[in-house]
């Protein structure tokens, strides 16, 4: 139902936006949006690899979301595990070549509520092995998230404490700085429900990672930017006052 009533939400950003964009593309698009939400999840991707094998629009982002959502979708269902093993992955994938091909960032406003549902995911598969202490396989799926958005601080944060951990310390240094780049844009109106957690999260196994190398002030400013989402949280509050 949760994953129904995004896909509906997106058909009516995607209407919105074709009122002043309207094209007979746009319509052929638009087609492919309604076969997700009626469940035609083969057809939606046979149309969706159409469009990004010609020349004319295979680096338009469109069709790369809308892959992106099938598959997704395809992911969670068991009867259609063994024709397509790798549906999460080719999710994902299509979901950060959208990114890369929406240069102007024209579309993805468009699908957010779809997009920050996937992250969440990744980052929820980035969080176990993390606590498998599967450090590389954190750290890919942590990197998945910033090709989605390379803004993301709880990827950043999670990405160079697994760095670290697996003793990749040249290579986590590089990923906190850009945290600390991307703190001066944080906000925390730009967290959606399912990115709450996954900020939690990162924040508390940074603050241990800084207890532990002595340099515990670090994580302060971390601490203090997330305050907002968190109110009256007995674990946020937990973590505020070992500062």
């Amino acid at each position: 139902m949760k994953y129904l009533v995004i896909l509906i939400s997106t058909l009516f950003a995607a209407l919105a936006f074709n009122l002043n964009t309207a094209s007979a593309q746009d319509e052929d698009y638009k087609e492919i949006l309604f076969m997700i939400i009626d469940g035609d999840l083969e057809k939606a991707v046979s149309k969706t690899e159409k469009y990004m094998g010609r020349s004319k629009t295979k680096r338009d982002p469109v069709p790369y979301i809308y892959s992106s959502m099938a598959y997704y979708e395809i992911s969670k269902r068991d009867e259609m595990a063994e024709d397509y093993p790798r549906a999460y992955r080719e999710a994902i994938k299509n979901a950060y070549k959208a990114r890369r091909y929406d240069k102007e960032n024209e579309y993805f406003p468009n699908h957010m509520d779809y997009m920050n549902e996937l992250k969440g995911s990744i980052m929820k598969e980035a969080r176990f092995h993390f606590e498998s202490e599967n450090w590389r396989k954190s750290t890919t799926y942590a990197k998945y998230v910033l090709r989605i958005d390379p803004g993301d601080l709880s990827a950043l944060l999670l990405k160079g404490v697994a760095e670290t951990r697996g003793r990749n310390a040249y290579q986590a240094e590089r990923t906190f700085e850009e945290a600390k780049e991307a703190l001066k844009n944080f906000s925390v109106d730009d967290v959606s429900i399912h990115g709450k957690d996954g900020y939690l999260y990162a924040v508390e196994e940074y603050a241990e990672l800084m207890k532990e190398e002595g340099a515990k002030q670090r994580a302060e400013p971390y601490v203090e930017a997330i305050a907002g989402l968190f109110e009256d949280d007995p674990q946020y509050e937990a973590l505020k006052e070992t500062f």
